[in-house]
This record gives structure tokens, C-alpha cells and sequence, in this order.
């Protein structure tokens, strides 16, 4: 909808760019709920790490998060009703 559009647009700033994707909203919020030495884990469409329009968000994950970890599970039985990889 046009009020979520928006509500992208103020969270991801600089970041919106393209067709985004809802969860690049939902990470970036939860990362800036997070308390100082704060963690989060998260799953996410596998597409985040290869779409272009997600170029920007992934640069500004590098920046803000101390990444611990970023792996592709693949496809082990793990959420078989799943509808992205």
C-alpha cells in the first residue's frame, strides 16, 4: 500500500531504491531497536544478496551491523511450505 511505501521510504532512506523488499525494512528497524552489544538473527529472501536494487542496503548492513555470520541454508526440509528460497 502507499502508507507502507512510505514507511519503507523513512526507514530505509538512502537505501529505498527500486521495488524493495519488506524484510530490508523489517532488519533495518530491528537493527536500530537493538541495544548496544545487542544481537539479531534473521532469515530473509536469498535475493537480498544478489539484487541490485539491493546494492545500497547491503552496504549500509556492513556499516552499521558487526556481521557475524551470512550463509544460504539451501533447501533442507527446514520451512517446506517456505515460498522463497
Amino acid at each position: 500500500s502507499s502508507t507502507q511505501r512510505e514507511q519503507m521510504r523513512e526507514i530505509l532512506g538512502k537505501a529505498y531504491q527500486g521495488r524493495p523488499d519488506l524484510s530490508m525494512s523489517f532488519i533495518t528497524h530491528a537493527l536500530a531497536a537493538l541495544k548496544p552489544g545487542g544481537a539479531l538473527g534473521c532469515l530473509f529472501p536469498a535475493s537480498l544478496l544478489s539484487l541490485t536494487g539491493a546494492a545500497q542496503w547491503r552496504q549500509d548492513l556492513l556499516e552499521r551491523a558487526g556481521l557475524r555470520m551470512l550463509a544460504s541454508i539451501g533447501d533442507f526440509g527446514l520451512f517446506e511450505y517456505a515460498l522463497v528460497q
